[in-house]
């Protein structure tokens, strides 16, 4: 079943890449592939994991990856024919010079922000190193997921660190546009850029710094392509340039857990990255045959919604009960699995299948109205 998951997987793979020509930031390019290489990782450890994938997630992970790809090719048609299609795009204006003074303050506000951080890490969690103290916080993050108590952080601290990561891909955006337009690199906003990705870890996390980081390449993609016209000439060749990079991106995951003080030692390299790019399959497949769905709680959405709801019930003063994500970890065979459970899981959590196919409906609707006005606009106001 697994074997034919990737085998039907990858012809829709193909069939969107032609379909794109040769377009491999399409949202339902990027979509497909990220189930695609978590369906080899789940085959490659299928025996070791015991995973014999159910009927319900053969269709749920296939269904839900088809209808995307389906979704996102005719909300691009409807945008061309509605638009009026024309091969003509005048490429982006080159970006007004900088204000040196504004980016020297966001710059030594940012290093205030990890100065902070740091102070308050060690003061929840007192240990040998900033390290440790960094490894302990993160461990009590975990754990206020099975409804454990932490100390929360100061509300000014929350505020500089959004401040930062706003910060960090606004200034992204502008230094790509200087490396593409200028052909040069503008040092304060690459330290800006590099000081929201090192605020991002400081927390335990690497998820944040990775977005960040994934973020300018994309910026500076997207920039690189309208200034050429969208034309797909050299697509394979960054095409090949990207997978080298995300090859030595993803072999340096374990590295970096290392760096933050997380005990990876006990996994082999391969085991670990498994955990984050396949175990997302057996997991998913463990809740579709083990829970009915969708479950009812106190909240309904709260998966789905999850920071929509504490941002709303915070700022409006909702009153909504306090509560947690349901993310349990799993374990099989003696390895750990992680409580990654694929997108589809807090649909199905809050809504069952039928709030699957409106939300991954939405989500590529969303995802491709988004591309279509990127790849369309002239940086005019």
């Amino acid at each position: 079943m697994l074997a034919l998951l990737v085998v039907l997987i990858c012809t829709i793979l193909a069939v969107e890449f032609v379909l794109d020509h040769y377009e491999f930031i399409s949202p339902a390019f990027i979509f497909t592939v990220s189930f695609l290489v978590a369906s080899i990782w789940a085959l490659a450890y299928q025996t070791k994991w015991n995973l014999n994938l159910s009927l319900i997630t053969f269709a749920v992970v296939l269904g839900g990856v088809f209808e995307f790809f389906l979704i996102s090719k005719l909300i691009g048609f409807m945008y061309e024919l509605l638009r009026g299609y024309s091969s003509n795009i005048s490429g982006l204006e080159e970006t007004q010079a900088t204000n040196k003074y504004g980016l020297l303050v966001i710059l030594f506000i940012e290093i205030l922000t990890a100065v902070y951080t740091v102070w308050v890490v060690r003061k929840i969690m007192p240990a040998g190193s900033v390290v440790e103290s960094i490894s302990l916080y993160r461990g009590a993050v975990l754990a206020s997921m099975t409804g454990t108590k932490i100390t929360a952080l100061p509300h000014l601290l929350n505020i500089l660190r959004n401040f930062s990561t706003a910060s960090g891909y606004f200034c992204a955006y502008l230094l790509a546009q200087d490396l593409v337009y200028r052909k040069r690199k503008n040092y304060l906003l690459l330290g800006i850029t590099v000081f929201a990705i090192f605020n991002g870890l400081l927390l335990g996390g690497r998820g944040g710094a990775l977005n960040l980081f994934i973020a300018f390449v994309v910026y500076w993609y997207c920039i690189l392509k309208r200034k050429q016209n969208w034309l797909s000439h050299g697509n394979v060749k960054i095409l090949i340039g990207a997978v080298f990079g995300l090859i030595v991106l993803v072999f340096s995951f374990q590295w970096l857990a290392s760096v933050l003080g997380r005990d990876v030692d006990q996994y082999s390299t391969m085991d670990y990255l498994a955990i984050y790019f396949g175990a997302e399959i057996k997991n998913l497949d463990t809740f579709l045959t083990n829970q009915i769905y969708p479950v009812h709680t106190g909240v309904p959405g709260g998966q789905t919604f999850y920071y929509l709801i504490k941002a709303a019930s915070g700022y409006l003063h909702l009153g909504i009960p306090d509560y947690d994500f349901m993310l349990p970890f799993q374990s099989v065979n003696g390895y750990n699995l992680g409580n990654v459970y694929t997108t589809f899981y807090p649909y199905i959590y809050d809504f069952g299948m039928s709030g699957l196919l409106v939300l991954v409906g939405i989500m590529a609707t969303v995802s491709q109205l988004t591309f279509e006005s990127v790849k369309h606009f002239n940086g005019k106001k």
